[in-house]
């Protein structure tokens, strides 16, 4: 980390680019470059050909019927709401298969490809043949490059088909019960939305930059006024590792050094809090905690068990004007110092009051000695947040005098032409309960208005009623919006009703395009996963028995997404030693250290696998949203800075590997 730290930042962020052009540079320009400059394609696509034929002979691609088989009866088993709702799920089942056909396809014929060959002597005949071992390695991936491309493009011709038959004829029941005089005004609202719009859907967005969330609608760009326990705040800082060498001494003495952060955070009672009745108990007295997180990941690098009781201290300004110090201890600010930047989470439990934060709120002081120092303000203003959860930031309703919202900011935005001086956008969100089993019974009641951030004039509120992840439109007027520098400001309006929000949750529809076309982008971001796969797994039978390739190609895929999913973050030895032994202290020393360690390799392990998430596509399509190019560049990045280093190591063990006497 050290080492990293002191590199430059361009390079520290882009860190497996360089490592990725470091291997295939040596692998191919130094190692392999008389092989390099012998290669041909005419040779690699003749090769891949073979293993084309190969594949077609094994018949592999007889699945698809089987995979066509099960879209059709899982699509006549689902249960929708509507007939959007139908075509929808529908789109989701096809990509889904689509995806897990290929992908399964490309690992078992890739890992077992090498193997094969190498069994049945297949593998002699070729390497006696005037081809060099690289033009084998491309050849073969250039072979499942092109079952895989078969495969997609049959799944998806299919998939195409499907979808429009089921369009058409959930259309034509749509007519009928728009020309019939039973159909109630709600749902003939909608039935007329589907009638006029299409059921099959590949809308053009715009999302907003950033998403944000407060007690109250802010006055200003930097930092508001944040709910105690609903809300946080994180304040990015960048900082030079030599600004913080003099605070990071492991010797010095206790006190003496070590960085403080001072904090400046003023309160308000809530309603109920400030009238509180007499006899009754007093609320608690306003308090803040502070943890450090990694700005890359967003995980925990130093918690607040880890930065010990001084890092949770009470207020007592209630005009923020006076400061509190909040001291890293010396070993803690040793890591500290290896982290060029970092955010600091700024945690207020008390739920008797709302916190003001701001970016004087919040000053790292770092000693330049035992008697001098001097302060360092954050890079950016704070980003205030609401609770967050894996479905998202939760949105919750009015209760004590306090309606939060949310906010997302729209910053120099191309705004289409409007429809009737209004201007469509989208919303999908989820809707949790309490005592609901599915959030899909839950109905919510959503507040939108459009603040210009040019002319200062807010419009008038327009209510949504979404149901849970299922998508809605809407639209707002065009004179607050048409500037192209706006903020969307989101209440949730229904008490006993959480709203779960992501920066994706709302979107501006600027266009529409062809599904056909937006089909093809999403099997185009498939095959790149596919090929991704092949490549794992033919490197890892260059050097293993095809079913352990399987197995290790597997965990590679997934290893960083499983990760991911898994709270693994600092300070969660803790919380198991505390949860399985809290009055045993030897053991639960032992436990903390020993699960502090296992997750800091599992991270440090997943952050050098591909991140599987850049294919994630399916919702994007299933929600009639059109796929930017960034959708597909994002894959292929992934692929060049793995699949590309990967290949050139086959090519390496390839080339050292005994495959013939």
């Amino acid at each position: 980390m050290p080492m990293l730290a002191a590199l430059p930042v361009f390079v520290s962020n882009h860190m497996d680019w360089f490592v990725s052009a470091v291997i295939v540079a040596l692998g191919l320009l130094v190692y392999g470059l008389p092989d390099l400059l012998r290669s041909r394609p005419s040779r690699v696509w003749a090769i891949g050909g073979v293993c084309f034929r190969d594949a077609v002979r094994r018949r592999v691609l007889w699945i698809t019927p089987l995979a066509m088989l099960g879209i059709i009866l899982v699509s006549q088993f689902q249960k929708p709401f509507d007939e959007q709702d139908a075509v929808r799920l529908t789109v989701k089942v096809c990509l889904f298969t689509t995806g897990l056909v290929v992908t399964i396809i490309a690992l078992v014929t890739a890992a077992t490809n090498l193997p094969r060959e190498i069994d049945n002597r297949v593998i002699f005949t070729i390497v006696t043949k005037p081809v060099t071992r690289l033009e084998i390695v491309l050849g073969k991936i250039v072979g499942f490059a092109r079952v895989s491309a078969v495969i997609l493009l049959v799944m998806g011709l299919f998939s195409l088909v499907y979808l429009h038959t089921q369009a058409w004829w959930l259309g034509r029941q749509i007519d009928q019960a728009l020309a019939s005089g039973d159909t109630d005004s709600t749902r003939r609202v909608w039935l007329e939305h589907f009638q006029e719009q299409g059921l099959l859907q590949a809308q053009q967005v715009t999302r907003p930059v950033l998403m944000s969330q407060y007690a109250r609608p802010p006055e200003d760009n930097d930092g508001g006024w944040l709910l105690g326990s609903a809300q946080d705040a994180v304040v990015p800082f960048e900082v030079d590792a030599k600004q913080l060498a003099s605070a990071a001494d492991p010797n010095a003495a206790p006190g003496s050094f070590g960085l403080v952060f001072a904090l400046k955070i003023g309160y308000e009672p809530l309603r109920s809090a400030a009238t509180t009745a007499p006899g009754a108990a007093a609320p608690l007295p306003p308090n803040v905690a502070l943890q450090i997180l990694d700005p890359m990941s967003g995980n925990v690098a130093l918690s607040v068990e880890q930065l010990g009781k001084g890092a949770n201290v009470n207020l007592k300004d209630p005009a923020g004007n006076e400061s509190v110090l909040i001291q890293i201890p010396p070993d803690r600010a040793t890591q500290l110092a290896s982290m060029p930047r970092f955010l600091v989470q700024l945690i207020c439990p008390g739920v008797d009051y709302q916190y003001h934060i701001k970016s004087s709120s919040v000053t790292l002081i770092v000693p330049d000695s035992q008697t001098s120092a001097h302060p360092i303000s954050p890079a950016r203003p704070p980003l205030l947040r609401g609770s967050s959860i894996r479905s998202g930031q939760q949105l919750s309703g009015p209760a004590r005098g306090v309606q939060p919202v949310a906010v997302y900011a729209y910053r120099n935005t191309p705004v289409p032409k409007s429809r009737n001086g209004r201007v469509p956008f989208e919303l999908n969100v989820g809707l949790e309960s309490s005592g609901s089993d599915t959030d899909r019974e839950v109905i919510g009641t959503i507040e939108v208005r459009a603040f210009d951030q040019k002319t200062g004039k807010t419009s008038p509120p327009t209510v949504v009623y979404p149901e849970s992840r299922r998508t809605v439109f809407f639209d707002l007027p065009e004179e607050f919006v048409k500037d192209g520098t706006f903020d969307l400001q989101v209440r949730n309006r229904a008490n006993g009703h959480t709203v779960s929000l992501t920066v994706s949750s709302i979107s501006m529809v600027s266009g529409r395009e062809y599904f056909g076309f937006n089909l093809l982008k999403a099997l185009v971001v498939l095959w790149l996963l596919a090929l991704l796969t092949a490549t794992v797994a033919f490197w890892c039978s260059t050097f293993l028995s095809w079913p352990i390739a399987v197995v290790l190609s597997t965990l590679i895929i997934l290893g960083h997404w499983g990760v991911s999913n898994v709270d693994l973050g600092s300070g969660i030895g803790a919380q198991v030693a505390n949860d399985f032994f809290p009055s045993n202290a030897p053991i639960a020393t032992v436990v903390n250290t020993s699960v502090e360690k296992l997750s800091r390799t599992l991270q440090l392990g997943s952050s050098v696998l591909p991140d599987i998430t850049a294919f994630g596509v399916t919702d994007r399509i299933e929600r009639g949203t059109s796929l930017t190019v960034g959708d597909v560049v994002a894959p292929l990045e992934v692929f060049v800075v793995f699949g590309l280093p990967l290949m050139t190591l086959a090519y390496v063990f390839l080339r050292n590997k005994e495959v013939a006497p």
